[in-house]
């Protein structure tokens, strides 16, 4: 598994201390050499550079962030495939898409082509939503009055306003609470964020994949699961449009499932409109079900609920808890995940179809779905 060069460092306590001091230095010097926008001249960005499915959980932090600035435009810096998933929530005029290949050696670093676009919006005030060298990169030499966010103390220096990285249940609330102070605004965030919508679909979506392996069910156990729902309800399978994929699909043409393949982040949005219930892993796709008010269950294993799960009583979920599954103030298991050192994703092996079926069968009928086989 590749690792970022700081957690290599941090393994080493005299020489991580040396790159903190080094990197803060050279930073603050950058700051101090650099002339601020006037005064009042410019506007009000968000960088926003996430994962499709952690775009969804910024939202709330952002619209606190638009309060506070009523009467200056607030735009949200983003890639282009998540640009889509703000505009279910934010005017389109307010997302500045950017392009992956505006950024290198695996995302980790803008090119001049990110800055360039970052400088022509005249940021007076910066709000950093990530964490780690993306944003760094692009936001170091800005000539924003203020930048607000959180980071590693590595990238402190580049910041007038700092919080620490922390982990805290929710994800909506990590975003929120390192701007709590300088916004003003309570310490925690509603949980009843997303409206729920009624479809007149009586189909069920499933999503049988997520952002790694150690976050999937069992594949066949998605297939059995879709053959038992199937029985009484119109059942169709998402699958993301790639070569990787195409044996996929067809397994599950030959299963007499309807395949419904997306290749974009808008064809992804327009089929999920049209659900009744998404059924998934911890992944994107839930998320955004969740923000355009479709009911979700999800599947967790290695990732915990409290952190990702979305709330109230139209979004269930089910998980296998092990002596090895995430405590809850751990987003994610000690093996980061599954991803470093898990010999087997035990939490997903074990959790068996009558278990995962029940339960939504369970949650179909507190939701009151009527009978679509008729």
């Amino acid at each position: 598994m590749h690792q970022g060069f700081t957690e290599i460092f941090s393994r080493h306590k005299i020489l991580f201390s040396v790159l903190k001091a080094c990197t803060n230095l050279f930073f603050k010097l950058i700051r101090l050499l650099i002339i601020p926008v006037d005064l009042n001249s410019g506007s009000v960005i968000v960088i926003a550079l996430h994962r499709l499915g952690d775009s969804v959980f910024t939202i709330p932090a952002i619209r606190k962030i638009e309060n506070r600035f009523p009467s200056i435009p607030v735009k949200i810096i983003c890639y282009s495939h998540n640009a889509p998933v703000y505009q279910i929530t934010f005017p389109e005029k307010n997302i500045v898409s950017l392009p992956i290949n505006y950024f290198r050696f695996g995302g980790r670093i803008a090119t001049s082509n990110a800055r360039r676009m970052l400088k022509k919006l005249t940021p007076e005030y910066i709000f950093d939503l990530c964490e780690g060298m993306t944003s760094v990169s692009l936001i170091f030499n800005s000539r924003a009055r203020e930048i607000i966010g959180f980071n590693r103390d590595l990238f402190k220096s580049i910041y007038t306003h700092y919080s620490p990285k922390s982990e805290i249940p929710h994800i909506s609330n990590m975003y929120h609470k390192p701007f709590q102070q300088y916004l003003q605004i309570s310490d925690t965030v509603p949980s009843e964020e997303f409206p729920i919508q009624n479809s007149s679909s009586g189909r069920i979506l499933i999503h049988p994949f997520a952002g790694w392996k150690a976050k999937e069910w069992n594949f066949n156990k998605y297939i059995a699961l879709g053959k038992h729902l199937s029985e009484t309800y119109e059942i169709g399978f998402v699958i993301p449009g790639n070569m990787k994929n195409a044996y996929v699909s067809e397994i599950i043409r030959n299963e007499d499932f309807d395949v419904i393949v997306t290749f974009t982040t808008d064809d992804l949005i327009s089929e999920l409109k049209k659900a009744m219930l998404l059924i998934s892993n911890d992944s994107g796709p839930i998320y955004i079900a969740g923000l355009l008010g479709i009911p979700t269950f999800t599947i967790f294993g290695p990732t915990s609920p409290l952190f990702h799960n979305i709330g109230g009583n139209y979004h269930k979920f089910i998980q296998k808890k092990l002596d090895c599954s995430p405590l809850d103030n751990e987003k994610q298991c000690f093996t980061k995940g599954g991803r470093v050192g898990c010999p087997s994703f035990e939490c997903m092996h074990r959790l068996s179809l009558n278990d995962v079926a029940n339960k939504v069968e369970h949650f179909i009928s507190e939701l009151k779905f009527n009978d679509s086989s008729g």
